[in-house]
């Protein structure tokens, strides 16, 4: 299954990828790029952002429906 669009802010220690066929994000030290853990979204993410926080927010794949999350 293919992956969403890599979001790695300069100024954070993690980076999160967006995988659709899980239903999730991926979370990854950005320097190892080594999985630290997962948060499932419930839906298809492509593209997630981490606002406010530690909120992880996307939109639904197939829907547009927007999903979040707290990584916290």
């Amino acid at each position: 299954m293919f992956v969403g669009d890599l979001w790695w802010p300069p100024d954070e220690g993690f980076a999160i990828i967006p995988r659709p066929g899980n239903a999730d994000v991926a979370v990854i030290d950005p320097a190892t790029m080594i999985l630290t853990r997962t948060v499932p979204l419930g839906r298809q993410p492509l593209v997630a952002v981490v606002v406010d926080r530690g909120f992880v927010v996307a939109p639904d794949w197939k829907t547009g429906d927007l999903l979040r999350a707290d990584l916290r």
